[in-house]
């Protein structure tokens, strides 16, 4: 398989953890593997608290991963160059300060050297006032310290992990706003349905399914709300009716001000 060929590869799995977070370990193994480490993480720190959370980890040894947690986050001479580094962009020992100088810490000494580590490539994925959330890669000494090419394999990648998680922010947003939609629903005493301008029933409480289900007030068929009344049924139409026209007349004007808009940048092709 062709170098284009494992990225693209790569870059599909990457977009597959989205929906799914127990792929990102597999996912971070194959970036691992594409950019030539031992191990990948997708982290966060807090330079003031030294404080990190690892959101997925592949390759990493857990009983390290728990030392750093416990003890030498708060050693780690990185932290503050990855808080203060550019969005997206690989930095590497040797970017943050001299190789021979972080050679000499007692990180090193304590938890990168007994490793086997000789390097780390990381990029910022997001910031916020306290906290940096990275994606990184573990250089071991079989793969040595990182060259031009890590550096470019890191900039490949990145941009499509850090789509990836603001991606996965926003479906746990909106499937926490569903839910919070649906609790003060149920809360409802009274019956209540949720339905689109067709009349399709979306969601009902508990007190609208015991409406339903006597079937004297309401009923759905074929998936629409019913209205056992034909008066109050035509009333319910003509309020969808009118509801959806509304929705159309928005999306014109809205429409005709983009026209009226292109218009004015190119008269050429308005004739």
């Amino acid at each position: 398989m062709s170098g284009n060929q494992k990225l693209t590869q790569l870059i599909g799995h990457i977009y597959d953890a989205t929906l799914d977070p127990a792929l990102w370990r597999g996912v971070l193994g194959h970036a691992a593997q594409f950019i030539g480490a031992s191990a990948a993480v997708l982290i966060s720190k807090d330079p003031t608290a030294r404080r990190v959370c690892l959101f997925h980890e592949a390759g990493a040894d857990p009983h390290y991963l728990q030392l750093y947690s416990n003890r030498y986050a708060a050693l780690d001479p990185l932290t503050i160059g990855h808080y203060f580094g550019e969005l997206e962009r690989p930095l590497a020992v040797a970017d943050l300060l001299p190789y021979e100088e972080f050679l000499r810490t007692q990180f090193y000494k304590e938890w990168v050297r007994p490793q086997g580590l000789v390097d780390f490539v990381g990029a910022v994925i997001d910031k916020t006032g306290t906290d940096v959330a990275m994606f990184g890669i573990f250089r071991h000494e079989k793969n040595g310290v990182a060259d031009e090419n890590t550096r470019q394999c890191m900039r490949m990648v990145v941009p499509h992990i850090r789509r990836a998680m603001m991606i996965s922010r926003a479906v746990d947003f909106n499937q926490a706003e569903a839910l919070t939609l649906k609790d003060a629903f149920d809360g409802f005493g009274a019956g209540a349905f949720l339905i689109d301008v067709c009349g399709r029933l979306v969601h009902a409480n508990a007190a609208g399914h015991d409406i339903l289900n006597s079937g004297e007030l309401l009923r759905v068929i074929d998936g629409r709300l019913m209205v056992a009344d034909a008066e109050g049924d035509k009333t319910l139409r003509a309020t969808l009716a009118s509801s959806a026209d509304n929705r159309l007349g928005r999306r014109a004007r809205v429409e005709r001000r983009r026209g009226r808009s292109l218009c004015r940048a190119h008269p050429a092709a308005c004739g």
